[in-house]
Formats: C-alpha cells, sequence, structure tokens
C-alpha cells in the first residue's frame, strides 16, 4: 500500500511539473525518482527470498551455478558464508616457484687481449664482440594468508605474507681466439682503469646475485555475481615490501693491469622498504562441479626508502686501501604491476561447516627502478647515469584454502 501511495504521489508530482513547465523541477523530481527506486530495489534484495544458502549463492561450493533470482540494482555477494561458529575464517597457504630477473645486471663484452701493448679491443673474426648478462633461473617461496569473512554484505578481509628469497650465480670464461687471446672487458662494476684508461679485462669471471623479498599485504574486498557464473573480487588495501638485493662480481686472471692480479671482486648492496596503497580485480568464471577459471590484475604505488645502497672492492695495488663508496638515503615513489591467470576448484560437505580450494596460476609481477646498486656505479664511475633499471618475476603458484 506504501508502494502504490508513493506512486501515486509521484506522479501527481510529475503531472504538476508538467503543467508549471518548469524545467528545473523535472530535472529535480527525475533524479529523486531514481533514488526511490534504487531504495525499494535495494530493500527487495535484501529480503530473506534472495539470502540463499551456501549452495545457492557460492556457486563454487557445490559446483552448480543455482542462483535462481537476482536484483540489477544491488550485486549478490559470492563470498563462502558456512554454517558454524568459527567466524567463517579462511587460511591459505601457497609454494610460489618463480623467476626472478633484473635489468642493468650485465657483466661485460668478450674482446681480444694484445699482451705487447696490454691492451683490449673488439673482435673482428667470427661473430665478434658480444654482451655477457647474468644468469637467471626459476627458485622457490611461499605465501601465507589469513582472513575472515564479516558483516552482513561478505566483505572479506585478508592478511597475507610473501617470501621470496632467491640466488643466481653465473659463471664465463675469456673465448678463445686463434690468433689472438681472449678477454672479458667489465662494464662498469670495477673503478681501478689500466694503465691505458680502459677499463679491467679478465680470462674469467663470476658473479653472484642475491634478491631477498618480503610482501606484507593487508586487504579488504567484497566478491559479487556479475551474471550467472561470473563474480569478481575488487580487492583494496596496503602493502609494505622489503627488499635486499647484493650483487657480487669476481674477475680471474686479469690482463690489462701490471702487475697482474690473481683475483679482484666487487661488492654491491642495496637495502630498501615501501608501503603505499595497493588495488586490483579478480574475476571467476565458473564452469560447474567446483571448477573455475580465474585471472586477477592489480597494482600499488609505494613510498620507497632506500636506506643503504653501497660499493666495495679490492684494489689492483699490492698493499692499497679497499675502494668504497656509498649514497645518501633515497626516498621516491616506486610502482609494482601484478596480473596472473589459472584455474581452481573448491568443494563442501553436505553439512556446509567447512569449505576446501585448490588454485593452480601462473604469476606476474613488475617492478619499476629497483636496481639502485647500478644506478649508483654509474654516478660513481662516469658522473651520470640512466634511470635505475626494472625489476620481474614470473611462475607459478599453487595454493590450498582452508575456510572453517
Amino acid at each position: 500500500m506504501a508502494i502504490n501511495n508513493l506512486k501515486k504521489n509521484l506522479k501527481w508530482e510529475r503531472l504538476s511539473a508538467y503543467t508549471q513547465g518548469d524545467k528545473m523541477k523535472k530535472i529535480i523530481l527525475s533524479i529523486i525518482c531514481s533514488l526511490m527506486c534504487m531504495g525499494l530495489h535495494a530493500q527487495q534484495c535484501e529480503s530473506p527470498q534472495y539470502r540463499n544458502s551456501c549452495c545457492n549463492w557460492a556457486c563454487h561450493c557445490n559446483g552448480d551455478c543455482c542462483l535462481t533470482g537476482g536484483c540489477q540494482a544491488y550485486n549478490i555477494p559470492s563470498a563462502l558464508q558456512l554454517d558454524c561458529s568459527w567466524g567463517n575464517i579462511i587460511g591459505s597457504v601457497s609454494w610460489i616457484y618463480w623467476h626472478a630477473a633484473e635489468e642493468g645486471l650485465d657483466l661485460a663484452t668478450t674482446m681480444s687481449f694484445s699482451p705487447g701493448a696490454v691492451t683490449v679491443s673488439p673482435i673482428f673474426t667470427g661473430e665478434g664482440s658480444r654482451a655477457i648478462f647474468s644468469d637467471f633461473d626459476y627458485h622457490s617461496g611461499f605465501k601465507l594468508e589469513l582472513g575472515s569473512v564479516v558483516g552482513c554484505d561478505s566483505w572479506i578481509w585478508n592478511l597475507g605474507w610473501t617470501r621470496f628469497h632467491t640466488e643466481t650465480n653465473t659463471t664465463r670464461s675469456a673465448p678463445t681466439l686463434s690468433p689472438g687471446v681472449g678477454a672479458l672487458l667489465t662494464t662498469n662494476w670495477f673503478f681501478p682503469l689500466s694503465p691505458l684508461n680502459q677499463t679491467l679485462a679478465a680470462g674469467g669471471l663470476r658473479a653472484s646475485w642475491d634478491l631477498d623479498l618480503d610482501w606484507i599485504d593487508l586487504t579488504l574486498s567484497r566478491p559479487f555475481y556479475q551474471g550467472m557464473c561470473i563474480t569478481v573480487n575488487p580487492f583494496a588495501g596496503l602493502r609494505v615490501s622489503l627488499i635486499k638485493q647484493s650483487f657480487d662480481v669476481t674477475l680471474s686472471n686479469l690482463l690489462n693491469v701490471t702487475p697482474p692480479t690473481s683475483n679482484l671482486t666487487s661488492h654491491n648492496r642495496s637495502h630498501s622498504w615501501a608501503i603505499g596503497p595497493r588495488a586490483g580485480v579478480e574475476t571467476h568464471y565458473l564452469l560447474g562441479m567446483g571448477f573455475r577459471l580465474q585471472g586477477e590484475i592489480g597494482g600499488s604505488l609505494l613510498y620507497t626508502r632506500y636506506t643503504s645502497i653501497t660499493h666495495s672492492e679490492d684494489t689492483t695495488i699490492a698493499g692499497g686501501s679497499p675502494i668504497q663508496f656509498s649514497s645518501d638515503p633515497v626516498g621516491v615513489l616506486r610502482p609494482m604491476l601484478e596480473a596472473n591467470l589459472g584455474a581452481g576448484w573448491g568443494w563442501c560437505p553436505a553439512s556446509q561447516n567447512w569449505h576446501l580450494d585448490f588454485t593452480a596460476t601462473y604469476d606476474f609481477n613488475y617492478l619499476w627502478s629497483q636496481n639502485m646498486i647500478r644506478a649508483l656505479t654509474d654516478l660513481a664511475f662516469i658522473g651520470s647515469g640512466a634511470s635505475p633499471s626494472d625489476l620481474n618475476m614470473h611462475g607459478l603458484t599453487l595454493s590450498a584454502t582452508v575456510q572453517f
């Protein structure tokens, strides 16, 4: 009866506005009418008939898209609500197997060495000279997450920790030349120069890159249906990032210094912490029988503080002091981009008091301007340098999640 009276009143007011010919009143009445209609729809959607059980509004629980009702003005939540007294706690553990690589970690260029003149020059035979870069590979890590479904509208909070610590080693030897002597001419990792002002050249080198990455993420999300078999889960929150890097380059059998030195090592370090907002969206396409396809894209913009950037190396002069230099702490903004594609499967028993879920995704992460150790050496050796190079990671993530 109240709804009928409301419609009659609105109809009378619209007729009155037309009669008066006041355009401004027509616009205001249209806005009021739209807001009232939205309110009526929201009341209908929140009624008990749309508050179905776990089976009816969490399709991934039993694998069937059994949603039979809906409303255009209200997105029915898709978070899994279980019948239990634990508060719908969600725990997840993930094994990650990622490939980490960073630009700017080039090592040397293959050259030809002239012992008599103690100089190096490009190789003019065969394939000529070529650049040598660090080797990168896949390594293991893990993620731990804890969350809960809270509130009458199925909001989810989640606290996660990602730990990925990796070490990559590269070994190279000078090329074999006939005639001539092969050499590896280093690229700005050593401050000393040859008597002819050339960078150092050696018969072999070994490089080691260590990356220690830890992320702590706190997010709030609200998954909902965007169709009978599609769910959308936008999320937003805070990310804390801790990154340590070290890069050591050791030369063996130096060639263009007098007297020749057997070994020489360059040590490079950077430590940073970062904090800032993180947001994105995850989508599931429900296939039935508990299976689904899924994808996610997101990003963060972090205030990053490089607390320590240092370089040190041995000296080529017997009894000389080691070479050391460093940078003042640097505070900058650094963006990060993340995405993944994969599949999942979920199941819960008829009692609906717990739920088990498995996912397999291939993840992509891109972190801008992280190679501050290269930026420091370029600045110290040549007085200027390009912007710091980027760090990227990609690989497999396998997750197991339980909700109770």
